[in-house]
């Protein structure tokens, strides 16, 4: 089975996220950039990644701390208080990228598909 970013796999006798892969480095949630092929790594489990667009409804999961301090972008307190606060989101945009695949932009900071729920309406309160 292929190797795709969001899995898990284990490296270094710790499980960790495969964060970004290109060519030849890619990115581990505890040990960060590594310069050699990720087809080397052991594969725990595959992440299945949501189906989701534009306009689509999502909640952001909780973020581990190592994932956060290797993330796609800077992590910085709207990261944080869009995660913890609960609510439901609208994509606003999706970006299509060679290294860390589809990135979503939410509330105007961007997340990785692994780390949102899907969900079928937004909620108003």
């Amino acid at each position: 089975m292929t190797i795709k970013v969001g899995d898990i796999v284990r490296y270094g006798g710790l499980e960790q996220r495969l964060m970004m892969c290109s060519a030849g480095m890619f990115r581990l949630s505890h040990d960060g950039h590594m310069g050699f092929s990720p087809y080397r790594l052991r594969l725990v489990e595959s992440t299945t990644l949501p189906e989701l667009e534009v306009g689509g409804f999502v909640c952001v999961n909780n973020i581990p701390i190592e994932e956060k301090n290797q993330y796609v972008a800077t992590w910085d307190m709207r990261s944080e208080e869009t995660v913890n606060s609960g609510q439901t989101y609208t994509i606003d945009e999706v970006h299509n990228t060679e290294c860390y695949g589809q990135v979503f932009e939410i509330n105007g900071r961007c997340f990785l598909p692994y780390h949102l729920t899907k969900t079928d309406s937004y909620d108003m309160i």
